[in-house]
């Protein structure tokens, strides 16, 4: 078990991953960082099966981000004057626009690496609240008391069209691949970050998760097993295990972070 209290908060936090292939890297990666109050996962595609080098770049880029600015008061904000919310958004941005400009890099200076990407989703718990990013289907649910909430939407085909396409029919609908995702990082050299921000309060679980695990388990299974097992670890790994025994086509992967009261 990783703890840590990063004022004002103290916490106990767990990740877990599973594959669904028998030989093959395991394309989504995640990082636990007490210390640094950040914890993300990273769903990797593209590039001649070089996925898992896309999340790995991705959760690295942002742990030494954390780790370079630990320290300081103040850092520069990536968004244009007068449009920044504070310290700490602009700190976990600056960490995911990193992570795409070495994805984008790693795949524009390699032919074999087109098309490289990684979902993302990242969680900064610091002194000035929870601060959420993310982009693509990777998503960060919230358990507080009994109810658990999708903090996050998924960036993809589907909820683009139910959010412009009003007309849509639920027959066209369910023929859209779903699968496909309108946000990512590595893509491009400006990605849409989506940036929220949560007041905390102990007893909260944040739940970060790659479609692997939340298009095969229901959240009302998710919620179940949430309630039944309250050490972090305990919950990650029986999410994991349940989504593995479903059989999905997707690798696995599930961080839990559980605020306790002081």
């Amino acid at each position: 078990m990783h703890t840590a209290s990063p004022s004002p908060f103290r916490f106990e936090a767990e990740g877990r991953t599973g594959s669904v292939m028998a030989h093959g890297p395991n394309e989504d990666a995640f990082g636990v960082f007490p210390h640094l109050g950040l914890f993300v996962i990273a769903d990797g595609m593209g590039g001649y099966g070089a996925g898992d080098e896309a999340s790995r770049l991705a959760v690295t880029a942002l742990e030494e981000h954390f780790e370079r600015t630990r320290a300081a008061r103040e850092v520069p904000s990536p968004l244009p004057a007068g449009a920044s919310q504070d310290r700490d958004e602009d700190r976990l941005l600056a960490g995911v626009l990193l992570a795409n400009r070495r994805i984008f890099e790693a795949g524009a200076g390699d032919v074999r690496k087109r098309g490289l990407g990684a979902t993302i989703a990242a969680l900064s718990l610091t002194g000035g609240g929870a601060h959420l990013a993310h982009a693509g289907d990777c998503r960060i649910y919230l358990l507080r008391g009994e109810r658990l909430q999708s903090l996050t939407r998924d960036h993809s085909l589907v909820n683009e069209y139910q959010r412009y396409k009003l007309d849509i029919t639920p027959e066209e609908l369910a023929q859209l691949p779903r699968n496909i995702v309108t946000r990512a990082l590595g893509v491009g050299e400006k990605p849409k970050i989506e940036l929220q921000r949560v007041e905390p309060t102990a007893g909260d679980v944040y739940l970060l998760c790659t479609d692997g695990l939340h298009e095969v388990l229901e959240e009302a299974e998710i919620l179940a097993l949430l309630r039944e097992r309250p050490a972090a670890g305990a919950a990650a790994e029986a999410l994991v295990a349940r989504a593995l025994q479903r059989g999905g086509m997707d690798d696995i992967t599930c961080v839990l972070v559980r605020l306790l009261a002081r």
